[in-house]
């Protein structure tokens, strides 16, 4: 897990998200597995006071498909696949009470993304960094559901997608400003 916070600038890449290479760009040692919980991270990306924030995002099926050819230890494969993208597009940004309504959630929209496969664009990729080129395929997904149960994997699919729907990328020569 990869999260560093300035005043000016938050980046954040999960485990099997380029963590490994983003840490090495920064010139930081990758964070603990423990990090790699949304509930420990989601909220300090929410409350940052950085200018600009900054998400890796990875499409959920080619992330555990990159965890199981990693490693074949179940430990291993579940501490590098936890699902985040369903906590990270539902967290709130503000509840407001409505005159009689009731109270209305805005979602916390302040960030921008990189496409995971779009990372090499951005920052180099590390020597250290085991590359899987993963892409799921039906053929998997029997193995998959020994992780993470059918329901876990569509909810992180459909907030993939309205991820990248919704936030802007960030441009790369805005993002290199803040590494070199």
């Amino acid at each position: 897990m990869f999260f560093h916070e300035t005043d000016d600038f938050l980046v954040v890449a999960n485990l099997r998200c380029g963590h490994t290479s983003m840490a090495s760009a920064f010139g930081i040692e990758p964070h603990r597995f423990m990090e790699a919980n949304p509930d420990n991270w989601t909220y300090r990306l929410k409350d940052s006071k950085s200018k600009i924030k900054v998400v890796v995002v990875r499409n959920p099926w080619d992330r555990l498909q990159s965890a199981m050819n990693f490693s074949t230890d179940r430990t291993v494969i579940s501490e590098h696949s936890v699902p985040y993208l369903n906590k990270l597009n539902s967290l709130e940004s503000e509840k407001r009470t409505l005159g009689g309504q009731g109270q209305l959630c805005f979602r916390f929209e302040d960030y921008f993304i990189i496409n995971f496969h779009k990372l090499s664009e951005y920052i180099p990729i590390d020597d250290k960094s085991v590359v899987t080129n993963a892409e799921s395929s039906e053929k998997d997904l029997d193995r998959m559901f020994e992780f993470w149960s059918p329901e876990e994997l569509y909810d992180e699919d459909k907030s993939y997608l309205e991820i990248m729907r919704r936030q802007p990328e960030i441009s790369v020569s805005v993002f290199k400003n803040f590494y070199k």
